[in-house]
């Protein structure tokens, strides 16, 4: 993955782990497999189809890191919430 492709899961997972309150490593993960699984680049001839491990291997990927971002997103909503740590 490039940088942007790393940026593209990380950014909304720290939103998503900076909004949620409870389990935000759950809900991170889950939005690294729904973007993944939702948005993937599917080509037009069916020779261009990904297979099936393509995808999931990807959508595994995107969670990891949707799910590096949400830590990372409720790590800085426990420091905003608590200043004196």
């Amino acid at each position: 993955m490039t940088i942007c492709g790393v940026l593209q899961y990380v950014l909304p997972g720290l939103l998503v782990g900076y909004l949620a309150k409870k389990s935000p490593m759950m809900h991170g993960y889950l939005l690294g497999i729904a973007t993944t699984a939702l948005t993937y680049p599917y080509g037009a001839a069916p020779g261009q189809f990904p297979t099936t491990y393509i995808v999931l291997y990807t959508c595994f990927v995107a969670g990891v890191w949707c799910s590096l971002g949400a830590i990372i997103g409720d790590h800085v909503r426990s420091l905003k919430a608590n200043p004196e740590n």
